[in-house]
């Protein structure tokens, strides 16, 4: 017979998990921000493709926001935000495949969803693989951290 304080202390221990489970996924989201913002931005200063980190404030800015300051803010307020909504829609729904490179094929649609919206059909041989190169990259990241961080829970 289960006690009151037994279910108490069963619905505590999922209300812990379930912020564990939060704080990773904007951790996650944090550090692919940092890690996947340098790659970014080296491969812009090194020409291998045209979308620097201010590339991303074109949605809210337009055209104006990616040569100003406020640009580069909001650029990678937005990464940190697109980062982060990838990990929690990740953890949510593709992590119960338990696949480790699921990741790659969610960076592969990450890469479709950002190429339509950045006119990919425009891009030059370098662009494409720069950009499949860094989502495929930052895809695989997300995967393996949050399958890490499941499996490790169980």
């Amino acid at each position: 017979m289960e006690t009151a304080q037994s279910r108490y202390d069963a619905s505590e221990k999922k209300e812990t998990r379930e912020k564990k489970a939060w704080r990773k996924i904007v951790e996650v989201g944090f550090w692919g921000t940092v890690m996947w913002g340098i790659l970014r931005m080296i491969a812009h200063f090194l020409g291998f493709t045209p979308y620097s980190n201010r590339s991303f404030s074109r949605p809210l800015l337009g055209l104006w926001g990616e040569h100003n300051f406020l640009g580069t803010i909001v650029g990678i307020i937005t990464v940190f935000l697109l980062a982060t909504g990838a990990a929690a829609i990740y953890s949510l729904f593709v992590s119960r495949i338990r696949l480790w490179w699921g990741g790659l094929v969610y960076g592969f649609g990450m890469f479709l969803v950002f190429g339509f919206f950045f006119r990919m059909g425009n891009w030059q041989e370098g662009t494409i693989s720069t950009e499949l190169a860094w989502f495929l990259s930052f895809g695989l990241f997300i995967g393996m951290t949050i399958l890490a961080e499941k499996t490790e829970e169980e």
